[in-house]
């Protein structure tokens, strides 16, 4: 590490070498491999340096008491509030709201493990936190507009923008976020079975953003990992309502 030896620096493609928490848990994963070799089966030690197998992230485990990937069920924790250090969080009222308390949460849980964080249905969870910025801008236009439909589209058009500013600050705090890890977290973001209007928005916004990139050059992000699930009779084929 110290001799900047390619083998150790460029280890992990997701690992910049060159900051410092990087660095402090490259050496912290030099010495966990050495006790982590010590606590295996000689069998197992023994085939993994011989290379017949390889032990992943051998830097962690079993030397450290960590979990590997989870399922954050931000449905509950967003509709409930949640605790983290010595803050205790409100449910979130709002689209934007809700998406920071998602990055928050996934800092933490990637600081507390050594795999990855996965959001499911995210469409659908974020969507009722949209609904609260529609209605909200319905009763505040509402106070000047008198006209019905001039009246839904604006709070329609107003609750879009809320919702694509809110996915493109997720994509951009994932990606400039790092765990204890000195890494990014590796986050994926499953989506595609809600239906209303507002869940289609997501959906769009969230691939809209992803194509478009990041910064001047716009570059694809590496992360979170978008999984969208595809479902017969409901965007599977062309007949399917939500093939477009």
């Amino acid at each position: 590490l110290v001799n900047r030896d390619e083998s150790v620096v460029n280890e992990n493609a997701n690992k910049d070498s060159r900051v410092f928490s990087t660095q402090r848990d490259l050496t912290a994963g030099a010495v966990a491999k050495a006790i982590g070799l010590k606590m295996l089966p000689p069998a197992v030690a023994n085939a993994h340096l011989r290379g017949d197998i390889h032990w992943h992230d051998l830097d962690y485990t079993p030397f450290m008491a960590e979990t590997n990937c989870c399922l954050i069920d931000f449905d509950y924790m967003l509709n409930h509030g949640f605790s983290i250090g010595n803050a205790e969080v409100e449910p979130a009222h709002s689209i934007q709201v809700a998406v920071t308390q998602m990055t928050q949460i996934i800092a933490n849980v990637a600081s507390s493990q050594y795999g990855g964080c996965s959001s499911d249905r995210t469409d659908q969870v974020l969507a009722p936190f949209a609904e609260k910025n529609y209605q909200k801008h319905l009763r505040e236009f509402g106070s000047v507009i008198d006209d019905p439909a001039k009246l839904e589209a604006l709070a329609v058009k107003q609750t879009k923008k809320d919702i694509y500013d809110a996915l493109q600050t997720l994509e951009y705090q994932v990606n400039t976020l790092y765990s204890t890890q000195g890494q990014t977290p590796f986050v994926t973001v499953g989506f595609g079975l809600g239906t209303s209007w507002i869940e289609r928005e997501i959906q769009k916004d969230i691939l809209k953003i992803r194509i478009l990139g990041l910064g001047k050059e716009r570059r694809t992000a590496i992360f979170p990992k978008l999984v969208f699930t595809l479902k017969r009779g409901l965007n599977l084929t062309p007949e399917d309502p939500n093939y477009d």
